[in-house]
């Protein structure tokens, strides 16, 4: 693993998890489907053949008889072979003897599927208006190295390494170290990896133009951090913890508030440097420990293979 930067992975997380998010479904074909009321208890299933409508447009299936649909209720139906693709529309009727439905799309963008699972107990009214600030057109994730950010482009997320630092407890160590190599062995490896391990935190501050875009926004973006956990292991960045601020205001750009809320990761990254274990500048540890006072010493060749006492002085 080579140098971590926590910073550039949030961006890319940002970045890539609103493009899935307002991704468009439409056009996307499957038999298997399921169709969950929103805001509203009830479900059912269907394997009906069908193409996820464009907004506006109109599409029949067959689901399960005796259910407590009613016209004028919404639905969000998903693939259940790909949970992504789903679209969110309103029951135009629904025959409760033949299990006969007909929805009307009204939105089928990717976060529909996800939103009313991240909202669960939001209220409707929260759902709605969130899927419809996503859509706008002009919705855009605007992401930041620094505090900066342009007001007449909201919702900015302002990305700020708070610190970072070598940790004290466990000063420097040495990774995937070739011992062999002291002994002579040949070396399959090209090279040995030296490493050390930093504490580090990286705060994301949310701006927005009103409070409620403030909190989905915050919300969002705390579940897809919870969700990329093992993207953020997979760059060397481990031990995530995630923390967050309550929302303020500033009256600076008056009089239009700004409104912001902060999420904080704290983790731990390891910076690692390769060293060659071959040619005139390899690095061993036979050399290393070569560098180190005279009271700490390297067994040699023989001893080192068969792990008898060291001859070559004391041991630290």
């Amino acid at each position: 693993m080579p140098i971590s930067a926590p910073e550039i992975t949030v961006e890319s997380i940002i970045q890539t998890g609103f493009a899935k998010l307002l991704a468009s479904n439409a056009g996307y074909a499957d038999t298997n489907w399921t169709i969950t009321l929103v805001g509203a208890v009830g479900s059912g299933t269907s394997s009906t053949s069908f193409t996820i409508p464009a907004v506006g447009a109109s599409t029949t299936l067959v689901t399960q008889t005796g259910l407590s649909f009613t016209a004028a209720q919404t639905v969000l139906i998903s693939s259940a072979n790909n949970p992504y693709k789903s679209f969110q529309g309103t029951i135009t009727s629904y025959n409760s003897g033949t299990g006969n439905l007909v929805v009307a799309c009204v939105y089928n963008i990717g976060a529909l599927y996800q939103l009313p699972l991240i909202f669960t107990d939001f209220p409707i009214a929260y759902i709605n208006e969130t899927i419809s600030y996503l859509q706008d057109p002009d919705f855009k994730a605007n992401t930041y190295f620094s505090y900066y950010f342009d007001p007449a482009q909201m919702p900015a997320f302002n990305i700020v390494l708070a610190n970072e630092a070598e940790s004290p407890s466990d000063r420097q160590m040495y990774l995937n170290d070739r011992v062999e190599s002291a002994a002579q062995i040949p070396n399959t490896q090209p090279n040995e990896s030296f490493g050390s391990d930093w504490t580090c935190s990286v705060t994301v501050i949310i701006r927005t133009e009103k409070m409620r875009q403030c909190i989905v926004l915050y919300n969002i973006l705390k579940w897809m951090f919870l969700k990329n956990r093992q993207t953020f292991e997979a760059a060397g960045i481990k031990t995530t913890r995630f923390s967050g601020s309550d929302i303020m205001y500033s009256s600076q750009d008056a009089p239009t508030f700004i409104f912001n809320r902060k999420i904080q990761v704290d983790c731990r990254i390891y910076n690692t440097v390769d060293y060659p274990v071959t040619g005139p500048t390899a690095t061993t540890i036979t050399s290393v420990v070569a560098s180190f006072p005279s009271e700490v010493t390297d067994l040699d060749i023989e001893n080192e293979v068969l792990g008898s006492a060291g001859t070559t002085g004391p041991l630290a």
